[in-house]
């Protein structure tokens, strides 16, 4: 049996895992979703849990997201140091319009509330 020093068991480090965080809103739309684009959801986000950079960055109001394509639907995500927050779920045809319509809106109201 070994023992170790308190010095020893202070300098170790717990290494937390990243989690995938889903948004109210998004865990609804997942949760509506065909058995077969759920599955494939899913396992996407378990690919985003190993690899967060897995998917593009977005640009112009939607810089520090990144995306993820899951056939026609889309994965909209941002990383922090302890969760994969996933923003939105949706088809590509009309998930970025309504995100930036979003961020516009958030922008508009922020403006506001500061002066």
């Amino acid at each position: 049996m070994t023992s170790t020093s308190s010095s020893e068991r202070r300098s170790r480090q717990v290494v937390r895992s990243r989690r995938v965080l889903l948004l109210p809103k998004t865990a609804d739309v997942v949760r509506q979703l065909p058995p077969e684009r759920k599955r494939k959801v899913r396992a996407a986000l378990a690919e985003l849990l190993r690899d967060p950079d897995l998917g593009e960055p977005l640009e112009r109001e939607l810089t520090g997201m990144r995306r993820i394509r899951v056939g026609q639907i889309r994965i909209v995500y941002r990383v922090s140091a302890l969760a994969v927050e996933v923003v939105a779920v949706g088809p590509r045809r009309s998930i970025y319009a309504e995100l930036e319509r979003e961020a516009r809106r958030t922008d508009r109201s922020s403006a506001k509330s500061a002066s």
